[in-house]
Order: C-alpha cells, then structure tokens, then sequence
C-alpha cells in the first residue's frame, strides 16, 4: 500500500478506522473515525454551555485538534489563536476563553458536523 502503518495495528477493509483517523479506500478519502469527532463536537457544545475551560482540559482539547489537522488541513489556519491562548494559560485555571478562541471553536464543530471531517485524497485538476 504504501502507507507508513505497523500492520500489527490495522484492521482489512476497504473502510478502515485507525487510532481516530478514518481511511476509505474505495472512494479515496481520509479523515477522522466518527468517535473523534464526536469528542470534538461534545467539548465544544461544553464550553459553550459552561463558558469557561479548565487549562490541561484545553490543552487536551487542542492536541486532539492538532491531531485532527493533520489529515483536515482546512483546520490549520484557525489553530493559531487557541495556540496563543494555550500557551499563557495556567493548566489548572478556569477561565472563559476569549471571544476569538470561542468564535473558532463554534466554527470548527460547525463545520464537523456539517461532514467536513473527511477530505479526498486524489489529486487536484490542473487547469490549463
């Protein structure tokens, strides 16, 4: 196949979830498994809910987003203010997060949740 797998760790298939990523080799798509997202989108509805974030809850939180940008790189860019935020956040604070790291958040479980947890792996159209 190509691809850089301990085979001790995969599954057969041709529909494959993989330690949170989700891989199908039928339509040529990749992403993440539906338990992760699922994560994603219940903290999110959390913080919403709470208003407010414990430190290492939110570092976990933005690892796992880390994590997800790997195969959704349309996530990449909105990282960066929960990065910011994260690095002066003490872990075991809890403090409502600022206005643009909520906003961002909002948007990205919005987006997961509108399928946008999966990305195709074929090459772009060149156009001439």
């Amino acid at each position: 196949l190509g691809t850089p797998f301990s085979w001790h760790k995969l599954r057969g298939g041709i529909e494959v979830d993989w330690v949170g990523y989700y891989f199908d080799y039928c339509r040529f798509e990749m992403g993440l498994s539906e338990s992760r997202t699922a994560w994603i989108a219940s903290f999110v509805q959390q913080l919403e809910r709470d208003r407010q974030v414990i430190g290492f809850r939110f570092s976990e939180f933005l690892g796992r987003l880390g994590f997800a940008a790997r195969t959704l790189i349309w996530m990449k860019p909105f990282l960066a203010p929960m990065y910011a935020w994260a690095a002066v956040l003490p872990d075991h604070a809890m403090l409502p997060p600022p206005t643009v790291v909520r906003l961002v958040c909002i948007y990205i479980r919005e987006e997961l949740e509108a399928a946008a947890h999966r990305t195709s792996c074929q090459q772009p159209e060149k156009r001439r």
